[in-house]
């Protein structure tokens, strides 16, 4: 074994210990890739033993040029050969004073069970395709498909108003005649002129008057 991997050896039961049983821990020394565990903790993990070889992964890196200025390799994914096990493996490289890899030393933290519980949530925060519009509704509160509880009607009157102004641009001032009755119809398929204040409301919004908004109305009926 290389001197320069022994201070490593404590390290490895440290860090397993640490991060608890779903953490496996190893030290490779490359001068022996077919023997290359010299330390592990948390074996069950992979179910490797000292004495074992070398990883697919492990290999490639230290033959590979684009590694050979990198201190560390972090986050990356593994899986056990049956695929029943999936990690967040993390490498860090030990070189001598040539900056010649001696050895690596190994984390692999098994997330399987985080997979499943990330899967279960995922499903349980999905949005129906039916009203959901993606991230436009969750980036804009004022999407018209997007549901807001308000503490009280006046908020419940400003955000249908909002989400109707948003449909037809959001730019009230370069609004057309035409545009803001088209808001006020929409606004009135919404139930919205069934609360108190509304019409009010519209007018200062759209900046027209209460007797315009009511025409908008009329017009709207017709």
């Amino acid at each position: 074994m290389n001197d320069l991997l022994k201070p490593y050896i404590p390290m490895v039961k440290f860090i397993a210990e640490v991060f608890g049983d779903h953490c496996e821990v190893i030290l490779h020394d490359l001068t022996n890739l077919e023997s290359s565990i010299i330390a592990i903790s948390n074996n069950h993990v992979t179910g490797r033993q000292i004495g074992g070889h070398i990883t697919d992964f492990g290999l490639s890196v230290i033959s590979d040029p684009a590694f050979k200025d990198r201190d560390f390799i972090v986050n990356y994914e593994g899986h056990t050969d049956n695929g029943k096990k999936t990690f967040r493996s993390s490498t860090f490289f030990i070189r001598d004073d040539q900056g010649t890899p001696v050895g690596l030393f190994c984390i692999n933290y098994d997330i399987t069970s985080w997979l499943q519980v990330k899967k279960m949530v995922d499903h349980l925060v999905a949005f129906s395709s039916e009203f959901s519009s993606g991230s436009a509704a969750q980036e804009n509160p004022a999407h018209p498909n997007v549901e807001t509880f308000s503490s009280g009607i006046d908020g419940v009157l400003q955000t249908l108003l909002n989400r109707t102004v948003y449909e037809m641009g959001g730019d009230v001032i370069r609004m057309l005649p035409e545009e803001k009755r088209q808001v006020v119809a929409q606004l009135s398929q919404r139930g919205f002129f069934n609360l108190k204040g509304a019409v009010s409301i519209v007018a200062k919004r759209l900046d027209v008057s209460e007797q315009t908004v009511y025409r908008y109305l009329r017009e709207c009926q017709d």
